[in-house]
């Protein structure tokens, strides 16, 4: 969702953000990497700015590789979807660029970075493409998730995480699921409340988040086993931000900020 969220990022938060005053976690929990074995987290960095993004610039989102970001950018007369690319993990993101006719907010790739799930008139949408280098076409709804504002899809396509205000002013935060990527998406289930644009790690067990109405802040919510809810019991404060996205190997945490996007970073030990 893009609306007044920014807002709350000015003032005291700004200065927090802008002159380093973290409120990072160390996150000390085994959780599997990327090639499938138990690892120990370093606590997160201190946030460095990404250049060449500005507070035009919404809803980040990395590919697996971490070579390419997604995001949302405001045209002036709507909404459309950019991307960023760089050739390796080292260097900073440039070539700023449309990526076809796509009117999106809060994309989310897919593993093999082929396909984009986002929001379009409070509705999640999918959009393919050829290659990573090529640009989203043959965008379609789907269907049966009421009221999305905000969403999040596993690597494997096979998870659809999203976030509804069905009571009013409530937003909650569910999962449909689906055994292949041909069959459509059931069984919806409520994880938990009182959050927005939700990132969910690889493992499935940590939930990042911001909080309205204020989106003033990214937390961090756990949950036991993947079968669990995410109970607010387990809040913890990250850092000063909005609309947080978590790399598939658990390295990196984007996220929004009033002057454009920035970047947690952490090693698996």
């Amino acid at each position: 969702m893009i609306d007044q969220r920014w807002v709350a990022l000015t003032g005291v938060g700004l200065a927090m953000g802008l002159v380093g005053c973290d409120i990072t976690l160390g996150l000390q929990h085994l959780a599997p990497d990327d090639a499938g074995t138990s690892c120990v987290w370093s606590a997160w960095s201190e946030p460095h700015q990404l250049p060449s993004f500005t507070s035009r610039d919404h809803d980040p989102t990395t590919s697996t590789d971490r070579l390419e970001l997604l995001y949302a950018h405001d045209t002036g007369t709507g909404f459309a979807l950019y991307h960023a690319t760089r050739t390796a993990t080292s260097e900073a993101f440039a070539g700023q660029a449309a990526l076809g006719e796509v009117a999106v907010a809060d994309p989310a790739l897919t593993g093999d970075g082929l396909e984009v799930f986002a929001i379009a008139s409070s509705q999640p949408v999918t959009c393919s493409r050829a290659s990573t280098s090529a640009a989203f076409e043959s965008c379609v709804t789907v269907s049966g998730f009421p009221g999305a504002v905000a969403l999040w899809i596993t690597a494997d396509a096979r998870q659809l995480y999203y976030v509804g205000s069905h009571v009013a002013n409530v937003y909650e935060l569910r999962v449909q699921s689906r055994a292949s990527t041909t069959d459509a998406f059931g069984g919806d289930s409520v994880l938990g409340t009182g959050l927005d644009h939700p990132a969910i790690s690889s493992d499935g067990l940590d939930l990042y988040a911001t909080r309205p109405p204020l989106y003033d802040s990214i937390i961090r919510r756990s949950r036991p086993s993947v079968d669990a809810t995410f109970e607010t019991s387990s809040d913890e404060p990250v850092i000063v931000g909005t609309a947080p996205s978590i790399s598939r190997d658990g390295t990196t945490l984007v996220f929004e900020n009033a002057t454009g996007f920035a970047e947690l970073d952490r090693t698996c030990r």
